[in-house]
């Protein structure tokens, strides 16, 4: 799943190949494909993205394998959950709080190879048979899960990013986070006025935690069109999500 640009092949790391540097990286991440060094993932740590935590812990730990070898490689781990301004139709700015970086991780710091196992070993040691509903907030093996979906402090804290990402991929649930079209136009109207543009080389993806419903599905597909100032096609805007 991690290639070398330019079809010089990979082994033993990336970086300095045969007297060469690494052009591109292609980075897989729920089968999805990306091209470019920087990547971040907005892990979903909400109740309802507990249901499916088994599943996207062990997909990150993957995307961790592949890029934890390659030098020249920079991830980014920005969870979030909570219900201040959910989904951004509230009054308050939904791009100050409800997300948050792993621990020992500064806000806003890509993580080179060595940090990244430190990630992945905080996600392998929480214990998710012991998870149980939630009221507002629970802490496993020092592992938060918030009640609520607001995404929008973690996808603008991508976007600050130094250098910016080459693709975000977005973990959510779309039956929550997108259960129409009037919110999804509400919501991102909100974004507008607080946070920032997207970077103009920056790709974002879609994994959907569940299967969508008729209208979310819809709802879904119209966020990551806004998302992309509305210039995507519609075979892009397939692509460009997962069923997971």
């Amino acid at each position: 799943n991690l290639t070398v640009g330019g079809g010089r092949g990979f082994g033993g790391g990336l970086g300095q190949l045969g007297g060469a540097v690494a052009d591109s990286l292609r980075i897989s991440f729920f089968g999805m494909e990306s091209t470019g060094g920087h990547v971040a993932v907005l892990f979903d740590c909400s109740r309802s993205g507990m249901v499916v935590f088994g599943r996207t812990r062990t997909e990150l730990i993957k995307t961790i394998d592949q890029m934890a070898d390659a030098a020249s490689a920079r991830l980014a781990v920005i969870y979030f959950g909570g219900a201040d301004g959910l989904r951004g139709t509230g009054k308050k700015d939904p791009t100050k709080s409800d997300f948050w970086f792993p621990r020992g991780v500064s806000t806003g710091k890509w993580l080179e190879p060595e940090a990244m196992r430190k990630v992945q070993g905080q996600l392998e040691a929480v214990d998710a048979s012991k998870f149980v509903n939630i009221s507002q907030q629970k802490e496993y093996n020092g592992f938060i899960f918030k009640k609520g979906t607001n995404y929008w402090g973690a996808l603008n804290a991508a976007y600050k990013m130094k250098p910016t990402p080459d693709t975000i991929y977005l973990i959510i649930e779309p039956n929550v986070a997108f259960p129409d079209e009037k919110t999804v136009r509400a919501s991102y109207e909100v974004f507008k006025k607080y946070g920032r543009s997207k970077p103009e080389n920056t790709t974002i993806n879609f994994i959907a935690g569940r299967a969508p419903k008729k209208d979310t599905d819809a709802a879904m597909k119209l966020m990551l069109n806004l998302l992309h100032g509305g210039d995507l096609k519609s075979s892009d805007i397939r692509k460009q999500i997962i069923y997971s």
